[in-house]
């Protein structure tokens, strides 16, 4: 099957719109959860906890409707980004010992939230796409 460059352009675009997104989606989704829960004052409540949950898998979906684009784009990056971060937290995990309970804490919200947001923005080729959110 032949791509023909106008379709490969629409494709760039199209991915571009669901990176753009999948980033602008997981700002805003935050954004509305710490909102809710300063203006309810419902931190350190449980209600907090199910607001956060219900936030990070929003979050997720959102992150993963563009991951196959991700992938496409920088496969080789999305590797090494993770491999060396992974390297990075296991190492510091056994030399400084008395951080092991904020490294554990710091290990789902950089791993799932900040090296996704990163990989993601780095991805787009057309910044005009994500300026237009």
């Amino acid at each position: 099957m032949l791509i023909r460059p106008e379709n490969k352009t629409f494709n760039v675009e199209k991915d571009d719109l669901k990176i753009s997104l999948a980033l602008m989606g997981s700002f805003v989704i935050l954004t509305i959860q710490f909102f809710v829960l300063i203006y309810f004052d419902l931190l350190d409540t449980p209600r907090a906890e199910n607001i956060q949950l219900i936030s990070k898998i929003l979050v997720g979906l959102a992150f993963l409707y563009a991951f196959p684009s991700v992938v496409r784009r920088n496969k080789i990056l999305l590797l090494a980004v993770y491999f060396i971060s992974i390297l990075l937290f296991i190492i510091h995990y056994f030399i400084f010992p008395q951080n092991q309970v904020y490294i554990i804490g710091l290990i789902f919200p950089f791993f799932f939230t900040c090296l996704p947001a990163f990989l993601y923005s780095f991805s787009i080729y057309n910044w005009r796409i994500l300026e237009k959110l």
